[in-house]
């Protein structure tokens, strides 16, 4: 035989041998010294226990934690982040935000690429509209909040298209005045969107927004139709004194270089071609104007009695056309009918009285008094004009000479139902004074 083949075969024989005999504790070397180190597992090493795998308590919920079920490398649970959608809570089917395996309820969270999300108290992540403090979040319904920047939508509006502007940093709609680009707007406290029409503030003034949402922004006179389904009108505009920079509509009585003016409170626009009282100053004898075309304010001779002349002429008017009755159902004169509040107050309101939130005889006394006229309990002293009033059931106007005009009931002798207009010559009629009994009654000064 070859001698190099029989040198072979003796090197394969001896390693063949040594792989099948077993290793003594003491040759823990031998490999080492052979120059060949064997492969070895952690299950082919005699004393090697091999350690379970750490496991949660169960895959999913666990109170606020969750776990999807994964390990990493060493076979320890792989805390999840991530979304996780499902009935957790008894809420229904609802979306969660799990950050390193702890359900996140801290509010705004970033989901990467899925964008921004906001996570409620209880858990649930968003989808809808939020009002937070002075913020308004908005989310589809796969929990993303809308994008910064402009977005126009109806989805959180049933449809109706609105505006919003999303700001950058806090991710929510802007509320309250803000500025975007030179321009100016208002966001609507609640609902998020822009204010796009008139917005009375609580010191009166108006604001006003056109169909993008942009604020009128300059003072002076603004004659448009913008605001108003186009007709004409005339606002006087200043600078907020609170917020520098964005402007309002002046109402009330305010003056300028060529007089007195009156902006119609919640409208922004000011009177014209109309009448209007002015309380007097301490419950003294109020002037009474006629607004020109141009809105400036022109006394009157006369004063309060041809206030006062005005608004029961007009009630007289109303009591002697039988196409107006009695009803407290449509009781603004939709129909022509009316009740004996709503009759009086509109008689007021056609003289330029301001009837404040006047709506019916329970609150007609605080309304009224409030808009300048005199309270006087009892009923001594009538002079024409002056407003009868029960707070809980009834009013009416002394007409002077025992009489008074009044809207009573209808046909039947209700308050609701029949047939529009009077059709008894009794529904709104003039007729004899009588003692209800009256609370007292109001007087314009």
């Amino acid at each position: 035989m070859d001698k190099r083949l029989l040198g072979i075969l003796t090197a394969t024989t001896l390693a063949l041998a040594l792989a099948a005999a077993p290793i003594p504790a003491s040759a823990e070397g031998v490999g080492v010294a052979l120059g060949t180190e064997p492969e070895v597992t952690p299950a082919a090493t005699a004393d090697f226990v091999a350690e379970p795998v750490p496991r949660a308590a169960t895959v999913g919920w666990d109170g606020d934690t969750y776990w999807d079920g994964a390990i990493d490398a060493t076979g320890a649970p792989r805390p999840y982040t991530g979304w996780v959608v499902d009935d957790h809570g008894g809420h229904g089917l609802e979306r969660y935000w799990i950050v390193e395996g702890r359900l996140f309820r801290g509010g705004l969270f970033d989901a990467d690429a899925d964008g921004w999300g906001y996570a409620c108290e209880d858990g649930r992540v968003l989808r809808g509209r939020l009002a937070v403090v002075d913020r308004v979040y908005l989310a589809n319904n796969d929990g993303r909040l809308l994008d910064p920047g402009w977005a126009v939508t109806g989805e959180f509006t049933d449809g109706g298209l609105q505006r919003y502007y999303i700001d950058p940093v806090t991710h929510a709609a802007r509320t309250g005045l803000f500025e975007v680009d030179g321009a100016t707007y208002c966001g609507l406290d609640d609902v998020g969107y822009v204010l796009r029409g008139k917005l009375a503030r609580d010191d009166g003034r108006v604001l006003l927004a056109d169909n993008d949402g942009k604020l009128a922004c300059a003072s002076g006179w603004l004659v448009t139709g913008v605001y108003d389904g186009g007709g004409l009108q005339r606002y006087w505009l200043e600078e907020l004194p609170d917020a520098p920079g964005f402007y309002a509509a002046r109402t009330g009585y305010f003056e300028l270089e060529d007089g007195v003016h009156f902006g119609e409170k919640g409208a922004g626009y000011v009177l014209r071609n109309a009448r209007c009282w002015r309380p007097g100053v301490a419950g003294g004898a109020g002037s009474y104007y006629e607004a020109n075309n141009d809105g400036l304010l022109v006394p009157l001779a006369g004063g309060s009695a041809l206030a006062i002349e005005t608004y029961v002429s007009w009630m007289l008017g109303i009591a002697e056309d039988n196409a107006h009755g009695y009803d407290q159902r449509f009781r603004w004169g939709e129909y022509g009918d009316y009740d004996c509040s709503s009759l009086v107050i509109a008689a007021l309101r056609v003289a330029g009285v301001d009837t404040a939130w006047a709506d019916d005889t329970h609150d007609m006394l605080a309304a009224l008094t409030a808009s300048g006229l005199a309270w006087t309990s009892g009923t001594s002293g009538l002079r024409r004009g002056d407003i009868l009033l029960n707070e809980e059931y009834h009013t009416a106007v002394y007409l002077g000479n025992g009489q008074i005009v009044h809207a009573s009931v209808n046909e039947w002798g209700g308050i609701e139902g029949g047939r529009p207009g009077d059709q008894t010559g009794r529904e709104i009629c003039i007729r004899g004074y009588y003692d209800y009994p009256w609370d007292g009654y109001l007087r314009l000064p």
